[in-house]
């Protein structure tokens, strides 16, 4: 699914979580794939605050065109894991993760982006991580799926190499020990070239 048909997917779902007051932010390869190079993706990856509060009334909004139920909303609060929701009239998958209110998940949601202007002038109307988070969040992937995963080491050297003029680097710096992902970021840098 090209990065359009992502965000369009998610524009119902986004609408539901505007109007119920959950926070949320775009990740995974549509956060890469804005702040970095383009590229098709599989799924539509998203951090959302949902609190036992919104259960009820997200299951009604989205259950008529979407598969989802109250019990796997719940599980996922209550393991602060994911779910994932499926259109019964489209190809596509959302895949909602809760956050599991980390310093860094909490860091994350502080520093979400909002109204993002890609290369081509397109802006992206949603939240999403910001660069910074985008590229410590891939590389944590990455480490998880045991360096094989080459499209996640791609995604995070075209964010580098896209914004090398206005990254935070301190903040990455500041995170990325504490991720263990400290060795990977150092990779990143001076594989894209990237110089202080």
């Amino acid at each position: 699914m090209e990065l359009s048909d992502a965000l369009e997917a998610f524009a119902p779902v986004a609408k539901v979580f505007d109007e119920l007051g959950i926070e949320y932010q775009l990740g995974g390869s549509v956060a890469s794939s804005i702040h970095g190079f383009p590229r098709g993706t599989l799924d539509v990856d998203v951090q959302a605050d949902i609190q036992e509060r919104h259960v009820q009334p997200l299951v009604e909004r989205l259950e008529d065109e979407w598969m989802i139920t109250t019990a796997m909303v719940r599980e996922a609060i209550r393991y602060r894991s994911s779910f994932n929701i499926l259109p019964f009239e489209a190809i596509a998958k959302i895949d909602i993760f809760v956050p599991k209110n980390t310093p860094f998940d909490l860091s994350a949601i502080s520093r979400r982006v909002k109204d993002v202007a890609m290369m081509d002038g397109t802006t992206i109307p949603y939240f999403i991580d910001s660069l910074e988070d985008a590229i410590l969040r891939k590389l944590q992937w990455y480490r998880m799926g045991g360096h094989v995963a080459d499209q996640k080491w791609l995604d995070v050297l075209g964010m580098i190499k896209t914004h090398a003029f206005d990254i935070e680097l301190d903040y990455l710096e500041r995170w990325a020990p504490e991720l263990d992902v400290a060795d990977l970021l150092d990779k990143a840098l001076d594989e894209s070239g990237f110089s202080e």
